[in-house]
């Protein structure tokens, strides 16, 4: 197997790739931290769709295609921050923020994200954040449900959505306001450029005090990835 590795590293770096490689990569023979490496390196070199499906091979889920770029847009699997690249990553060490899952509030299925904002939370911080693959040069609209009891602040969050390759801003949701707790539905579109993927991203862009804190509550449920609808000429 070692020598499997040794040749699989190798096409990868040097952009190329067999079957043979294709179907060790798939393969039960590599531990989780190995198939992780080799995610990490396919993102590495760009090639994201094959990076996807074998991340979803490794945790014996079928990739569903086109239609749901987006893993786990209603956080029905996740735990914690999913490793190997893919899923959502978040960060449970930005001081002033608690992320948590909520079972009794939700917009669709059993739970939503929660996120409570106690303080001086970083700004340009992603908080959550997943990496999508789509189509280049495609339009898309980025759906998502938000809600907030309270929500203070010179420096409300967003949501971006950024090239993976140039870190370009593509789109941006509006900041985030009190919703007095009701469920909101948010559409956001952006067209893609030459890379296949995308960061879906929630951060603090910035603000204009200093200090500049943040306090209050926000949900998330039920985000997705589709086509735009293009008027007809």
């Amino acid at each position: 197997i070692d020598a499997k590795k040794i040749t699989a590293r190798y096409f990868i770096k040097h952009g190329l790739m067999t079957e043979n490689v294709k179907a060790f990569l798939f393969s039960d023979e590599l531990t989780e931290a190995e198939r992780n490496e080799f995610i990490g390196l396919l993102i590495s070199k760009e090639d994201f769709r094959l990076a996807r499906n074998i991340w979803l091979a490794g945790r014996k889920i079928e990739s569903s295609g086109r239609t749901d770029p987006i893993f786990d847009g209603g956080f029905e699997r996740i735990s914690e921050s999913e490793p190997g690249g893919f899923g959502w990553q978040i960060d449970q060490k930005a001081t002033g923020l608690s992320v948590s899952l909520d079972e009794k509030d939700v917009h669709g299925g059993k739970r939503s994200l929660r996120l409570k904002f106690n303080g001086n939370v970083e700004v340009d911080r992603a908080l959550i954040s997943q990496l999508v693959v789509i189509e280049p040069f495609e339009k898309y609209e980025l759906r998502f449900y938000a809600h907030s009891t309270e929500l203070i602040s010179a420096g409300l969050p967003v949501i971006l959505i950024k090239d993976q390759i140039t870190s370009e801003v593509l789109g941006r949701s509006a900041p985030f306001q009190p919703s007095k707790g009701l469920w909101i539905e948010v559409r956001t579109t952006f067209a893609t450029k030459r890379s296949s993927a995308v960061s879906i991203v929630l951060l603090r862009p910035g603000c204009n005090v200093n200090p500049c804190p943040i306090f209050g509550d926000l949900g998330l449920d039920d985000l997705s990835v589709m086509a735009a609808d293009v008027p007809s000429k």
